[in-house]
């Protein structure tokens, strides 16, 4: 039979933030020239370290470092 998990309740207790509302902080930031970051988590009342991990989620790639730069895996399919 598993164990049921049950959180330590003198744990601490992260704000549970709306999906919605990251997406169009992040929207707007991506949209928008010349603000931060910082300007856009006061406006919709998010912590900034959620946005920027959110953001880095979009940007950050799948998969480990490639072996072979892009010129040479060209080269490679080339011949």
């Amino acid at each position: 039979m598993p164990r049921n998990y049950k959180p330590d309740p003198r744990g601490k207790q992260y704000r549970k933030y709306d999906e919605t509302t990251i997406k169009k902080a992040l929207e707007e930031f991506k949209t928008t020239p010349n603000i931060s970051i910082s300007a856009i988590a006061k406006k919709y009342n998010i912590n900034k370290s959620v946005l920027y991990r959110h953001n880095r989620k979009t940007m950050k790639k799948q998969g480990g470092q490639n072996a072979l730069d892009d010129d040479t895996k060209r080269h490679i399919i080339q011949y």
